[in-house]
């Protein structure tokens, strides 16, 4: 009767905008006005194959009329970098792997326990919320002797406490979410969402995140990986001219009031982004895209004074698809990049593929295969693109280097119920002899790898 969900296992949890409680998934910037507001979930089962950001235990969410509750309690063993005495934490893996002997040192080295509830309110238009949980640790965790760390997090606990809301007036949605970890600092993020017409949409968002703020589930968005550190005001534009035309972006101006990785003043940056999509037909659609962004990092020569330099990125990319039939369609990128630093020369990066994709609408097998092409410097020229995956999983590497990239994935129904996935992937470099570095490190040119994924249903 009142009882909505219970999960007993694995599950993720989302509210609000982020800042105090979202595991699982969550996406930042993008060229769709919906992604600066995030749609919590709430309580959902854990099916990604991703190895750390879900909690293992139990939850539910209990409804009575207007509120909404959802308790929720996680024992889970992590893994965990320790001090040379064992009585420390000095960093947490995140891929979950334990092949070398330092790998396997670090296997289910901590344990975390995680406890809290949220509690929302729903009138018409109107949803407000708080959560408060607290996360412990069998042992302290030491936040590292570099002075950009002063403010990070150190002990064995942490209180979060959180509140937000989100509002429909007309055709203007407001959202926002207030954070605090206990003893320490806020988080407060803010914005807008509204139809100015029935052809121009538009957000605006501004964010506060103090240097001192911590949360080990924070996903809200930023330009950093954490919201903690950072100032900014974001805003986007959506403009359908007509059923063929359409124009997306944004602007994004942010500072970070404290020092950074190889950042050791305080610093600023913004970022533009434009998108214009042209859809002949329903088969057919080009889009191009423009990326523009500057950030600050430590002086790279060897200057006295020191101080930072500006870094300059930008992104020129093109895109089509076409369905081909019921069953094919053909997806081409061409992605180009520029990196430039202080004084220093610019470097220019490449990449292009060809995607074939088969999704028939009755049939036991379905795939896609891609092959691409790429050409960059190195590292700071990189270009990241989303790759398909086998179920519940997903990759964007970072094409860098120059070589070639092909993929293939597959899935089979042989029966109802059962699903069969398979991925094999191939990365070819013409310019290394060897890939990857430590104990990753392969001699030759060539890596590949291969994923198999059975699924049983009932």
């Amino acid at each position: 009767r009142f009882v909505r969900k219970l999960v007993v296992g694995d599950y993720a949890l989302q509210f609000g905008q982020g800042l105090t409680m979202w595991s699982g998934l969550g996406f930042g910037k993008g060229a769709g006005l919906t992604t600066a507001a995030k749609q919590a979930w709430g309580l959902r089962p854990y099916s990604s194959v991703n190895e750390s950001s879900f909690l293992r235990g139990t939850s539910a969410t209990f409804g009575f009329n207007r509120i909404v509750l959802t308790p929720f309690i996680s024992f889970k063993k992590l893994d965990a970098n320790l001090s040379e005495d064992g009585n420390e934490i000095k960093s947490f893996p995140l891929s979950g792997f334990h092949r070398t002997t330092a790998e396997r040192l670090t296997k289910n080295s901590a344990n975390q326990v995680v406890y809290g509830i949220n509690s929302s309110y729903t009138k018409g238009d109107l949803t407000a919320g708080i959560t408060a949980y607290k996360t412990q640790f069998d042992k302290a965790i030491t936040k590292g002797n570099s002075f950009y760390k002063r403010f990070d997090f150190a002990a064995n606990s942490l209180t979060n406490v959180g509140f937000y809301y989100n509002y429909t007036f007309r055709n203007t949605y407001f959202f926002g979410e207030g954070a605090h970890s206990l003893s320490s600092g806020t988080a407060l993020l803010g914005g807008l969402m509204s139809s100015l017409s029935s052809q121009v949409s538009g957000v605006i968002l501004y964010r506060n995140y103090a240097r001192n703020y911590h949360s080990f589930f924070n996903q809200g968005l930023a330009e950093s990986t954490n919201a903690a550190n950072e100032k900014g005001f974001y805003t986007g534009i959506n403009i359908k001219f007509n059923a063929k035309f359409e124009l997306a972006g944004y602007f994004d101006f942010f500072r970070f009031p404290w020092l950074k990785f190889r950042v050791d003043a305080p610093s600023q940056g913004h970022e533009l982004l434009s998108q214009m999509s042209y859809s002949l037909n329903k088969k057919f659609k080009i889009t191009g895209r423009l990326r523009l962004q500057q950030k600050e990092e430590n002086s790279s020569g060897k200057n006295i004074t020191g101080g930072l330099e500006s870094v300059e990125k930008h992104n020129y990319r093109i895109e089509l698809i076409y369905k081909a039939s019921n069953s094919f369609s053909l997806r081409n990128r061409v992605e180009m990049t520029s990196y430039k630093k202080g004084l220093a020369s610019k470097e220019f990066g490449f990449l292009g593929y060809q995607d074939v994709i088969y999704n028939p609408l009755s049939s036991r097998f379905s795939g896609n295969v891609r092959f691409a092409i790429f050409d960059t410097p190195g590292f700071n020229s990189r270009i990241y693109a989303y790759e398909n995956d086998v179920l519940y999983s997903y990759s964007v590497p970072a094409y860098q280097g120059r070589g070639l990239r092909c993929y293939v994935n597959a899935r089979f129904t042989p029966r109802r119920g059962v699903d069969l996935w398979a991925r094999y992937a191939l990365l070819s470099y013409s310019d290394q002899e060897t890939v990857g570095s430590g104990y990753d490190m392969i001699t030759g040119s060539k890596r590949s790898d291969f994923k198999l994924q059975l699924r049983f249903q009932f």
